[in-house]
């Protein structure tokens, strides 16, 4: 296997909720979303739960 091919199946760390929750990556606001946006024992990468913060910050009121 080539070190190309080593690269690609890096995967990025998956964390938990309470992990999130604990980190100093987000603020008090964004950890109040993920509080109510992510679920319980579900693992996310961090690029998936600042898709999911974008995501609620755009969507519409109705």
């Amino acid at each position: 296997m080539s070190k190309n091919e080593q690269k690609s199946e890096v995967q990025e760390p998956l964390y938990t909720k309470e992990q999130f929750l604990a980190s100093h990556k987000f603020s008090g606001i964004q950890k109040d979303m993920l509080q109510a946006l992510i679920d319980d024992g579900k693992r996310y990468t961090e690029k998936e739960v600042v898709q999911i913060i974008h995501t609620f910050l755009e969507g519409t009121v109705q």
